[in-house]
């Protein structure tokens, strides 16, 4: 992709290059992101105009249409939901991501952390959902393996997965239960020129979504 992207700037087809990264590529125990370090270090001396953005955990995700059909709704956490992350929000990335494009020169050769809020949890998160949609929502911990079945399925379906891909699943579970990955707010409300999204500011948003007219 860089080796690409260099034949195009040597032909006048390109002038900068964006690359979503993640938070935190020196954390050698995930596989995933100790890859990407290796994808920066290339960038950076590819002698390219790039700008390095590192989104975190996304919040997008969390099943919040399937919680709120549920008359008993149940949060599978698929690890330790007290265990703390700073998440990203999407519509905050792709917001910076424009800004970024549409300013271009100002953000050559610059590294951005990108986390919508602080450290929070899971449990957090959920009990902000419940009083969203006005009734309580219970957390269940899924057995390791569920959890790692899940990860695999989304992936693959039911196709083989790679060994690589499998260890790469596995160990970030394993670190997410105990650690979370965690980072400030501060580089992406200056990119943003405003504060970054809030957990309840963005379920209450797609509770409204969910809800419909």
């Amino acid at each position: 992709m860089i080796d690409a992207a260099l034949h195009e700037a040597q032909h006048g087809g390109l002038k900068h290059f964006v690359y979503s990264s993640v938070l935190h590529p020196r954390i050698r125990k995930l596989m995933n992101h100790d890859s990407k370090r290796y994808v920066e270090e290339y960038l950076i001396e590819s002698g390219l105009n790039y700008t390095i953005v590192q989104p975190s955990h996304f919040l997008d995700p969390l099943p919040v249409s399937q919680l709120l059909q549920q008359e008993t709704p149940i949060f599978s956490a698929k690890f330790d939901p007290d265990i703390t992350f700073s998440f990203t929000v999407l519509k905050d990335l792709a917001e910076a991501f424009a800004k970024i494009l549409n300013e271009r020169e100002k953000h050559y050769l610059a590294e951005y952390t990108a986390c919508s809020t602080g450290p929070t949890s899971y449990t957090d998160v959920i009990s902000v959902l419940g009083k969203e949609i006005g009734k309580p929502i219970q957390i269940e911990l899924l057995e390791y393996s569920k959890s790692a079945e899940i990860f695999e399925k989304a992936i693959a379906g039911n196709g083989a997965i790679p060994r690589t891909t499998r260890d790469t699943i596995q160990r970030l579970m394993l670190y997410y239960n105990f650690y979370g990955i965690k980072g400030n707010t501060n580089v992406l409300e200056w990119l943003l020129g405003r504060k970054p999204t809030t957990v309840q500011e963005f379920l209450h948003q797609k509770v409204l979504e969910c809800k419909g007219p």
